[in-house]
């Protein structure tokens, strides 16, 4: 080993060449008058191909008028604020015509005889500007795929070399969804991909059995399934990282990277992973949230059903849904309200108290439920209160038939915890065509037809009068 010091000159200039960040020189007149060779895998240039021409020919046409105000204030301001050339994103053209983010930073040096001009360095930032609009969709409660398709562009970026996949929904077989660019679907579990006979020696497969990051370094080290597919896309290497996906934290989700050239990964590459793999699980649990906050806003707590805003919502629409089957002959199918109110219930709630009236609630919805149609929409409007909201109906008779189950349904006996109580239910039913009046009409309608059936001697249905224009409606004794 040698104990003669580097030469200064010598020792910087290595730096500069070896680094993977684009270190450049622009005279006055913003001509380049040297280029270190990053810019090959940054922008695809030879540096002699850039000496000479002017640095705004590779800034994007958008970002021009800014780094010229910035590099000008730069210049202005320089001596009397030396710490004030913060760098700042800048979108340049590639030798191909493509753009890339390039976090770009300048140092005035005009009075240096060696540079006489501005310093610039520049950072390859394009998998931190994706990285950065992930946590911006994050923020803003994007739809998961859009976040997800950010963090694959961030790794396909970063890592370099790399073509990455995102597969959430694992089945045992294959994911219900895959996120990529590209990829095989075979070589990220796609779900129309097919499984191999031995799919379950599949890398993801692999990962999420042993719930960590596992490596294929080599293409003999893949697994039969998946080894010529990945010869065929000229792929040598596999890195899969499991991702926790609420709210149980379960191993359904795995972040798939395939590499051009064979190796295990690096430090920096499983960091680069990891961060990635618990974005990918938080926007999993921003989903989760964001699904139990809607669900609680159109669902009742008590009973689980439709609210009083889920209902309104939907008997809103249908009501102004108007019918569009012109067969001669046909009939326009009717929509219903059902207005139901518990007789009887105030009493077992005053005797047993409300934890008793809320068991007792819960009963009455699983009755109603079963009572109905499987595509009628049942809600609890508040209280005692529950309304059924029916569609497509041929007749008014169909909508009378259902309000005579839901009141045998409800004559039985109830226990709670040991207790039996007999509660009865009347109910008001209003009819109309689609598009002919308003859902607040039509509730209304129903409404009064409750209260008719309530001043009658309760447990009974009572149909409300013709709404307009007015359909043809079943007699209450027929």
């Amino acid at each position: 080993m040698s104990d003669a010091a580097p030469r200064p000159e010598s020792l910087f200039r290595t730096i500069v060449d070896t680094s993977p960040y684009l270190y450049a020189v622009v005279d006055d007149a913003l001509c380049f008058t040297y280029v270190n060779s990053a810019v090959r895998t940054i922008l695809g240039y030879e540096p002699s191909e850039l000496l000479g021409r002017n640095a705004t020919e590779i800034i994007f046409e958008e970002d021009f008028e800014l780094a010229l105000l910035a590099l000008s204030q730069l210049v202005d301001e320089f001596e009397a604020h030396p710490d004030e050339g913060i760098p700042m994103a800048l979108r340049l053209r590639c030798r191909d015509g493509s753009l890339t983010h390039v976090e770009v930073g300048a140092v005035p040096r005009y009075d240096d005889p060696d540079v006489r001009g501005v310093i610039i360095r520049g950072r390859p930032m394009s998998g931190q500007q994706h990285l950065d609009q992930a946590l911006e969709a994050l923020v803003a409660s994007s739809p998961v795929e859009d976040v997800l398709d950010y963090l694959v562009t961030s790794i396909d970026h970063e890592l370099r070399g790399v073509h990455a996949a995102i597969g959430y929904g694992w089945d045992g077989t294959s994911f219900a969804s895959v996120v990529s660019h590209g990829l095989p679907g075979e070589l990220c579990g796609a779900p129309d991909a097919g499984t191999p006979a031995s799919g379950l020696d599949l890398p993801w497969a692999v990962a999420l059995a042993q719930q960590q990051l596992t490596s294929y370094p080599s293409p003999a080290d893949l697994p039969v399934g998946v080894r010529d597919a990945a010869r065929a896309a000229g792929l040598s290497a596999c890195w899969v990282q499991p991702v926790a996906v609420p709210p149980d934290n379960a191993q359904l989700a795995c972040i798939t990277v395939w590499r051009d050239v064979p190796g295990p990964p690096f430090v920096s590459h499983m960091v680069a992973l990891d961060r990635a793999s618990r974005l990918t699980s938080l926007a999993f649990e921003r989903r989760h949230t964001q699904e139990l906050l809607e669900h609680a806003a159109l669902h009742d707590a008590l009973t689980g059903i439709a609210n009083r805003s889920q209902f309104f919502l939907r008997l809103e629409a249908l009501a102004q849904t108007v019918d569009t089957d012109t067969t001669p002959g046909s009939d326009p199918a009717l929509v219903a309200v059902l207005y139901c109110d518990l007789d009887g219930f105030k009493a077992v709630n005053d005797t047993y108290g409300h934890g008793a009236g809320d068991a007792l609630l819960r009963t009455v919805t699983d009755r109603i439920t079963q009572s109905v149609r499987p595509h009628d929409l049942v809600a609890r409007l508040g209280g005692d209160e529950f309304a059924v909201l029916c569609a497509g109906l041929h007749d008014g008779a169909e909508a009378t038939i259902i309000a005579e189950r839901l009141i045998r349904a409800m004559r039985d006996p109830i226990d709670l915890d040991g207790v039996t109580v007999a509660i009865t239910v009347s109910v008001g039913v209003a009819l109309a065509r689609p598009g002919a009046v308003d859902g607040a009409t039509l509730l209304e309608a129903a409404d009064g037809a409750l209260y008719e059936a309530k001043r009658a001697g309760k447990d009974a249905w009572q149909l409300a009068p013709p709404v307009d224009p007015p359909v043809t409606l079943p007699r209450a004794d027929a």
